[in-house]
């Protein structure tokens, strides 16, 4: 006795789940009543964004900031590693425990993307908040103004070409860097007159 066929899946709930990133691959497929390699080879094949990666490295950890802290002084995880990646998973961590968005005020996230995809270039974090805003966060492996300055241009470029694309009713630029207040002190006029906000990814000891 043969079983019966399954019923063809609802794929356009499928990529709607996975465009939203709050559920695993496996879970989407789980529900849909397919395999987990059919939807990744269908987002591959139709060119579905990146996953949003909402994940803490398995090393890291909080750690508490002083009570009267610079914003720029902003202390992300007690494990530092020194490539531009290092800088990624520190921010990430960050917003998933809500440091970042607390000490800068922003509004609570309900969906991230790595690697971001726009017409010149890949979005290194893009957090889409749930009052309809959106940020641009550009990491950099840099531990000095001279270094973060190139990346002033480059967030403000995607900010452009996310905002033409019409995501968000506002959207907020963002530089994190191993560079920390004294560092890019020189810069803040800068970061002020272009609007970015500095985040400085570092441990409190050296």
């Amino acid at each position: 006795m043969t079983s019966a066929p399954k019923p063809n899946a609802d794929w356009e709930s499928v990529e709607r789940e996975y465009r939203a990133g709050v559920l695993s691959v496996r879970e989407i497929a789980k529900a849909a009543g397919v395999s987990h390699v059919a939807v990744l080879k269908k987002a591959r094949r139709e060119g579905w964004p990146a996953r949003a990666r909402m994940y803490a490295p398995p090393t890291a950890r909080a750690l508490k900031a002083p009570a009267a802290f610079d914003r720029t002084d902003l202390v992300l995880g007690a494990r530092r590693d020194a490539s531009e990646r290092g800088v990624v998973n520190e921010v990430l961590f960050g917003l998933n425990t809500s440091m970042i968005l607390e000490a800068y005020g922003w509004p609570a996230i309900i969906r991230i993307e790595t690697e971001y995809q726009v017409e010149r270039g890949r979005i290194d974090i893009l957090a889409f908040h749930e009052d309809g805003t959106g940020t641009i966060i550009e990491c950099k492996a840099a531990r000095s103004a001279r270094d973060v300055l190139p990346a002033i241009g480059q967030v403000m470029s995607y900010g452009l070409q996310i905002a033409q694309r019409g995501l968000f009713k506002s959207v907020r630029l963002a530089i994190a860097s191993r560079a920390g207040g004294e560092q890019l002190r020189p810069l803040r006029p800068v970061f002020e007159k272009c609007g970015i906000e500095p985040v400085f990814c570092g441990t409190l000891s050296r």
